[in-house]
């Protein structure tokens, strides 16, 4: 009896384990390839996104995308705001940037950490973010989606003065007008006091003092804004060109002179006059022309729409150079000391967020905010939709301005010739 009793307990033993190693075994094989050492194994989890599945359009909202993975040198950002940007429109109206289907927009928006790569110091989940994305071939970096991946360099810290409503206009206007300053004019970088700083990218605050001025054609866009502020942080005198009726917030934003942009020669003349050597012309290839000619000889200008005819520049001896936005991203040194540097500018209060319209509706509110850029029906005033941090404790949530996520149709203005001043 013992004996069979023994024989029991040993086929049991034996049984379960074989259960055991076939359980642990069907486990395995049920387990993700090995994406090697770069990419996190991706989660099961389905996030919503705006997606386009053919080159035309038309944008279509899903809520079936796979979680984005990321590496160990990236984050993962949960989205709150978007900003939008007349390419957003365009890329689907003329087919082009557009190199995989199917394919996501967007390029800046506002959130919050969700998820830190094992490499990637000095985060912690929940911190508020600014991101730009000018990875435009990465669409987990694209901005029309609940998550959104990024590089720590290509993301920066948001102050809680600043609403991340407010916030989403940051991104692109100030990655343009930082390149374009910092890198294509190489005007030395600003240099900040410690006090209220987040990164030790900073110095005693003492700024040289440049009796030079820089001529911004299309001030009022918010590129040509971010670059008036970046341009005052950096010891210039500002001369802005743009309607009249921006002229209070322009000088506000550290513009010394408002020239009229309906009188170019006004301002061609007048800046002549006062022997202006650089320029950024954020409007298009009539306005480049004007920034050539109200430029001194040997002087340099910055176009980031559409260039000058080598002849004219030969005519003025004025040099012409584009903005290298990719550099953002592929250059990791330039792209953590922008990031620092506005960033600490936000922190310090020496630049703010500018004028932009809010709409409510989330991602799905997206086309809508498109086809007013499309439109030129952007006026350029704040918005009264910016009511999410300001109210959540007292609103209603089923009321669509309660949306913890929005979408932001910023005064991109004449940056592209999309929406006129």
């Amino acid at each position: 009896m013992s004996t069979i009793i023994l024989f029991l307990f040993l086929v049991t033993i034996v049984f379960i384990a074989w259960i055991l190693h076939g359980g642990l075994w069907f486990r395995a094989s049920t387990l993700p390839p090995d994406l090697g050492p770069h990419i996190s194994p991706p989660l099961v989890t389905l996030t919503k996104a705006l997606v386009l599945n053919s080159k035309n359009g038309p944008y279509t909202l899903v809520d079936n995308r796979p979680r984005p993975r990321i590496s160990p040198r990236e984050l993962l950002i949960r989205n709150h705001a978007v900003g939008l940007n007349p390419i957003d429109w365009k890329c689907v109206t003329y087919g082009f940037g557009i190199h995989t289907l199917p394919w996501i927009s967007g390029r800046e928006c506002t959130g919050t950490v969700e998820e830190i790569g094992s490499e990637v110091k000095g985060w912690r989940k929940g911190d508020r973010v600014w991101v730009c994305s000018t990875n435009y071939r990465d669409i987990r970096t694209s901005t029309f989606q609940e998550l959104v991946v990024a590089a720590p360099h290509n993301l920066g810290r948001l102050p809680e003065w600043v609403f991340l409503e407010e916030g989403a206009t940051i991104g692109v206007g100030c990655v343009a007008s930082a390149t374009a300053l910092f890198d294509a004019l190489a005007v030395p970088w600003p240099r900040l006091s410690s006090s209220s700083s987040i990164s030790k990218n900073v110095t005693d605050g003492k700024q040289d003092k440049v009796d030079q001025w820089i001529l911004i054609w299309g001030a009022s866009c918010v590129t040509g804004m971010m670059a008036t502020q970046l341009a005052r942080l950096a010891g210039l005198r500002v001369f802005a060109v743009a309607g009249l009726h921006n002229a209070p917030e322009l000088r506000e934003l550290g513009a010394e002179r408002v020239v009229d942009r309906h009188r170019p020669e006004d301002a061609i003349a007048e800046a002549k006059n006062l022997g202006i050597a650089l320029a950024i012309d954020c409007v298009g290839e009539k306005t480049a022309t004007y920034a050539v000619r109200a430029l001194q000889s040997g002087g340099r200008m910055v176009y980031l729409v559409k260039r000058p005819t080598q002849e004219l520049l030969d005519a003025h001896e004025v040099l012409a150079m584009e903005v290298l936005i990719k550099k953002f991203h592929e250059d990791i040194i330039f792209g953590k000391r922008l990031v620092d540097l506005v960033s600490d500018a936000l922190y310090q209060r020496r630049i703010r967020p500018v004028r932009h319209e809010g709409i409510n509706g989330g991602l799905a509110g997206i086309e809508r905010g498109l086809k007013m850029l499309m439109e030129q029906k952007v006026s350029g005033q704040l918005g009264d939709t910016l009511s999410y941090e300001r109210k959540n404790k007292r609103c209603n949530r089923t009321d669509p301005l309660c949306n913890p996520f929005y979408t932001f149709a910023e005064f991109m203005g004449r940056v592209s010739q999309s929406i006129s001043e």
